[in-house]
């Protein structure tokens, strides 16, 4: 078997983990990233979101004030530049940033191979071991063969507590979650802009609905804001399956849904002029799921944390979006914050309650059901997986102890 010794493992090479492999390498660190699929950038390339949420605080007033650290905020203006696009402020005051997925897996990997980091694509993580409050080993199977990691320390970045799972750890888990959706490409079409664009579609999505009697759990079809650039658009479905933490069963609403838009594009074409001319370009490979179990940290952050702004000694990101929640008819809750300047996250939400060499970051986060709606945002993903990275490159308590200090207070310089 083929063994491999490091100071780190990233689990999972979506944004989150992205960003944890750099905030370790920063610091000397030897970093091994495992992903399971072949191509890096989880939900945010392979679902393609479209738009990175969360970056920036709620605008009360002329200025566009960015959350996070240097390297969130630099990573975000390269991706506006090399996606020739800029933030969207909407009527409530939330900024959204759209984006190319393209141009975010170019990001992300030069920046990843710049660093050195050594990426083990199509990997499967199939076993851990673990000794009194240790991570000894992680064993991955790559194209069929085992390779065993032995790391000073682990970051699960795989949006469903992977790690946590095989070492039987305690989990944060629900019987649901908040309704997936499945976003498509459409090309060749004309349209005067994005708003009539959207109306057009909103009435045609009324309308048919009315004819074919459809229930309201079959009539969310949205324009992803930022998308329509020269004559293609990405369109997202939310689905009115439910979400569970079965993989298998998840796989079965990705294919139902590709199903159901190749059947009602067509009607879609017939009813939308501006689509009259228009064919599906991709179906994103990947089902954009929100939220799934998470791990349990030494501290849980709660609804209430979320909703009064909550601020933390060792708070390692800024939280600035609102409680999220998607319903099976298509329909989206948003809950704010009290305060305008969003809420803390913890450093104890980012490391394991059972092992002291496990951490979290991104959806994988300790955090309630309701609290990681607002907190499973790109932007906070960003903060929190550069967070985890950053601290798990200490080798004593007294070191992260330390960490934590010096990226509080580069938080705290940023903060509105």
């Amino acid at each position: 078997m083929k063994t491999i010794n490091t100071d780190l493992v990233v689990v999972g090479g979506g944004i989150a983990g992205f960003a944890a492999a750099i905030g370790a390498s920063e610091t000397g660190c030897e970093v091994v990233m495992i992903e399971k699929n072949n191509q890096l950038g989880g939900n945010a390339t392979l679902a393609n979101v479209g738009t990175v949420c969360g970056a920036f605080y709620r605008k009360l007033d002329e200025q566009l004030n960015p959350a996070g650290y240097h390297f969130t905020v630099s990573t975000l203006s390269q991706l506006c530049d090399l996606s020739k696009t800029s933030p969207i402020v909407q009527a409530d005051g939330l900024i959204m940033v759209p984006y190319e997925w393209s141009m975010l897996h170019k990001i992300i990997h030069q920046k990843l191979e710049r660093r050195a980091v050594k990426l083990l694509t199509s990997a499967a993580l199939a076993g851990a071991e673990k000794q009194d409050k240790n991570i000894q080993h992680l064993t991955v199977l790559q194209e069929g063969k085992p390779i065993q990691i032995t790391p000073m320390a682990v970051i699960d970045c795989s949006g469903n507590g992977i790690v946590s799972q095989l070492l039987g750890l305690q989990m944060l888990q629900e019987e649901t979650y908040q309704a997936a959706s499945q976003i498509f490409r459409v090309q060749n079409l004309e349209s005067p802009g994005e708003y009539q664009l959207t109306m057009a579609i909103k009435r045609a999505i009324t309308r048919l609905s009315h004819e074919n009697r459809w229930g309201k759990n079959q009539q969310s079809l949205s324009v992803v804001p930022g998308s329509l650039r020269e004559d293609h658009v990405d369109l997202k479905l939310t689905l009115p399956d439910l979400i569970t933490d079965d993989t298998a069963s998840n796989d079965a609403i990705r294919s139902r849904a590709r199903k159901r838009i190749n059947e009602l594009f067509p009607t879609l074409k017939r009813t939308v002029g501006y689509l009259s001319a228009s064919s599906i370009h991709s179906i994103y490979p990947q089902l954009g799921v929100r939220v799934m179990r998470r791990s349990r940290g030494k501290y849980v952050l709660t609804e209430k944390d979320v909703l009064t702004g909550k601020k933390f000694d060792d708070a390692i990101a800024v939280g600035t979006w609102p409680i999220e929640e998607w319903g099976y008819d298509g329909k989206v809750t948003l809950r704010f914050s009290h305060t305008p300047d969003g809420y803390d996250i913890p450093a104890s939400c980012l490391n394991s309650s059972a092992l002291e060499n496990l951490y979290f970051a991104g959806k994988n986060i300790s955090a309630s059901t309701a609290a990681i709606g607002s907190a499973r945002v790109m932007g906070t993903c960003l903060q929190t997986g550069y967070a985890a990275g950053r601290i798990a490159s200490g080798r004593t308590s007294v070191q992260r102890q330390a960490i934590i200090q010096e990226l509080n207070r580069e938080l705290s310089e940023n903060r509105i």
